[in-house]
């Protein structure tokens, strides 16, 4: 008679185990993500932007090429509702000489979302590079 609990217990334990496997509902399906890559004449900034919702995540480097002490590079991230309305306030990731810096944050934004993230690059040394992209239909 104790054999049949056990029993029981070993099939939903191994049910619940290939239901864990399985792929998740809709609602949990991946976001949809950009690449990027900008580049000034001594300094990139490239990785991934995903959009959520509401916000974005940004995910990637900013790298300066230049090994002289008196220089650096800067990525700047600006948030758009449309390619009119900036929202919010921009992030900024600096790199030193010869340095390549890692960044992984996400940026809030308002009812309806963020729309475009504008990206520029600029280098102490070098001069400066810019792109927007746009939200995936």
């Amino acid at each position: 008679m104790m054999r049949r609990p056990k029993l029981i217990l070993a099939a939903l334990t191994v049910l619940a185990t290939i239901a864990a496997g399985l792929p998740g509902s809709p609602a949990q399906a991946a976001y949809p993500t950009t690449r990027f890559l900008v580049s000034a004449s001594y300094s990139t900034a490239s990785g991934t932007i995903t959009w959520y919702n509401r916000s974005v995540g940004i995910q990637g480097y900013v790298q300066d090429h230049n090994s002289s002490p008196d220089g650096y590079s800067q990525v700047r991230f600006h948030w758009f509702l449309d390619y009119d309305t900036e929202y919010g306030v921009s992030q900024t990731r600096t790199a030193n000489p010869g340095e390549r810096k890692s960044f992984n944050f996400q940026q809030q934004g308002p009812e309806g979302g963020i729309r475009i993230v504008h990206i520029r690059v600029c280098a102490l040394v070098g001069g400066c590079a810019s792109d927007s992209f746009p939200r995936p239909q």
